[in-house]
């Protein structure tokens, strides 16, 4: 199962494929309990709903290049984090053939060096999202 994440964005459009080894897609719901005195409770919900995603994965210090798109470096994604707040961001994510596009907003971005190496970061990365389009 071949799992393919990119993320565009910018004011001059920049896409980076990312080095992906956990993705979450959570969708948070809003509905209202309303106390009843001497009932159960009276359950409402409006749709209302708030989808996010969560990424880790690990990122060289250096760039790459695959296939005609960039493998981010850790200061390619820090910059993006930083610099991307005014400009629409695409997240991508195609599995098995199907591709689903998410317009999105960086909400945090982490990144730790592993194991003590100075050239392996893993990065978290938490966008807020529209709907699937």
């Amino acid at each position: 199962m071949a799992l393919s994440v990119t993320i565009t964005g910018g004011t001059s459009p920049v896409t980076y494929k990312l080095p992906i080894e956990e993705l979450t897609i959570a969708y948070d719901r809003s509905p209202f309990q309303i106390p009843l005195p001497d009932a159960s409770p009276e359950l409402f919900d409006l749709g209302q709903f708030k989808p996010s995603i969560k990424m880790t994965g690990i990122l060289a210090s250096l760039a790459d290049d695959e296939g005609g798109v960039t493998i981010p470096s850790k200061r390619n994604l820090e910059d993006a984090a930083v610099q991307w707040h005014d400009s629409t961001i695409t997240l991508a994510i195609t599995l098995e053939g199907l591709t689903d596009s998410y317009i999105c907003k960086i909400f945090q971005f982490t990144v730790n060096l592993v194991g003590g190496r100075n050239d392996v970061w893993q990065f978290t990365m938490q966008l807020v999202t529209q709907g699937r389009t």
